[in-house]
């Protein structure tokens, strides 16, 4: 559950800290044409001074937080391998040592038992 919820946090996380790189970094962030709305520094959401953003330390000019985003960039995207390595581990668990059916639940078509029962009756 926690993998699994860290996984969903970190991707979000990965796609805000690379557009907010890319946006302080003096570029627009587009995504199949459509440009995203500055998110941090100068005309964005939440200015450089914004104290939300003090626990991050990104700096006090647009060039600084870039650099600094980059960094958290990177972090992320390491976190992001661990943790699909950790997804597939517990995949290969439930299917190698518990046994279960885990995998073929989470694969196209699969109907559970308890709704075949019901289809049955109906």
């Amino acid at each position: 559950w926690l993998v699994h919820n860290l996984l969903y946090f970190a991707v979000v996380a990965q796609g805000l800290t690379g557009i907010a790189m890319t946006q302080t970094g003096g570029r627009e962030a587009d995504l199949f044409g459509w440009v995203f709305p500055k998110l941090i520094g100068g005309g964005g959401f939440l200015p450089l001074e914004h104290p939300i953003l003090g626990f991050l330390e990104l700096g006090q000019t647009e060039r600084a937080a870039s650099e600094a985003l980059r960094g958290l960039h990177g972090l992320l995207a390491n976190v992001l391998i661990g943790l699909v390595a950790l997804h597939i581990l517990g995949a290969l668990y439930h299917r190698f040592i518990r046994g279960d059916d885990l995998l073929r639940r989470m694969w196209f078509g699969y109907v559970s038992p308890d709704l075949k029962r019901k289809q049955e009756k109906e």
